[in-house]
């Protein structure tokens, strides 16, 4: 069976939509709960602190791989 574009392209969106909406949440429920002066890669949720300072990592488990997807 062939699938379309326009089938392609929505599911690739709403793929997007709910990775990035997850990993959003996930941040804010981490930063929330998480102290800002906490040690060095500490992770919580969504949201590593790496010398104090919040990085997104989302539902993955390495903040520079959060870029790429």
């Amino acid at each position: 069976m062939r699938s379309t574009n326009r089938v392609i392209e929505a599911g690739i969106l709403w793929a997007g939509i709910v990775f990035n909406g997850m990993s959003l949440l996930l941040y804010a429920m981490g930063l929330s709960m998480m102290d800002a002066n906490v040690g060095e890669r500490v992770s919580a949720y969504g949201v590593l602190f790496d010398r104090s300072y919040p990085r997104l990592i989302g539902v993955l488990d390495d903040p520079n791989f959060y870029v790429f997807l």
